[in-house]
């Protein structure tokens, strides 16, 4: 399925500054499709990040800003965005923010 995807969409919580390990093992097994034997190659143009955290500071989301941005290069995808909703602790808390807002902007420009 992931080699028949044009845009990837990273979705995800940010605990402890990485990426989830379930995400980093997908994103592993990714690897084998970018080396220059694969039988398969990835048709990938566009990647998204959407993050959301309790921390209210920048620098809790920075590793994994800079992560998303090399693993775009590392796909030679363009980066059609990224969005960072902080502060978000309890379920739900995102209803009503900038942040959903933010998203379905973009969600339109694709």
């Amino acid at each position: 399925m992931l080699e028949k995807a044009h845009t990837i969409v990273f979705a995800m919580p940010v605990h402890f500054y990485g990426f989830p390990a379930s995400l980093q093992a997908t994103l592993e097994k990714s690897y084998s499709f970018l080396v220059p034997q694969s039988p398969a190659k990835l048709k990938v143009s566009e990647t998204v990040l959407l993050v959301c955290g309790e921390a209210e500071e920048g620098e809790a989301y920075k590793g994994v800003v800079e992560a998303y941005k090399n693993i775009s290069k590392l796909f030679r995808a363009k980066d059609r965005g990224i969005i960072v909703a902080s502060g978000l602790m309890e379920k739900g808390s995102i209803l009503g923010t900038k942040y959903l807002r933010k998203a379905r902007m973009l969600g339109e420009r694709m």
